[in-house]
């Protein structure tokens, strides 16, 4: 991973604001490895054993791991501080 602090935009985000994009980031990230996911069910003609299958299946594990922990955290600061949720696909 690279350090992209020297490639800062014009107008400086705040830390919530920057939080707020790792959410929506690791939403749209659960999405994707759902569908690479079922790519490599169907490349393995629906066999979980195939090939790609298995490690496809822990990105969605991990990813969602992450995204329970953060958006946990998140709502109870938002709570407390008066703070306001990113929207995400999942929120309707």
């Amino acid at each position: 991973m690279t350090d992209t602090t020297n490639n800062t935009p014009a107008t400086e985000m705040t830390a919530w604001d920057m939080a707020s994009s790792c959410l929506v980031g690791l939403h749209k990230s659960q999405r994707k490895a759902r569908s690479e996911y079922e790519a490599a069910l169907a490349a393995s003609g629906n066999n979980p054993l195939g090939a790609g299958v298995s490690a496809a299946a822990r990105v969605i594990n991990v990813v969602a791991a992450a995204t329970r922990v953060l958006e946990q955290d998140m709502r109870q600061h938002a709570r407390s501080a008066g703070l306001v949720m990113p929207q995400s696909s999942s929120d309707g």
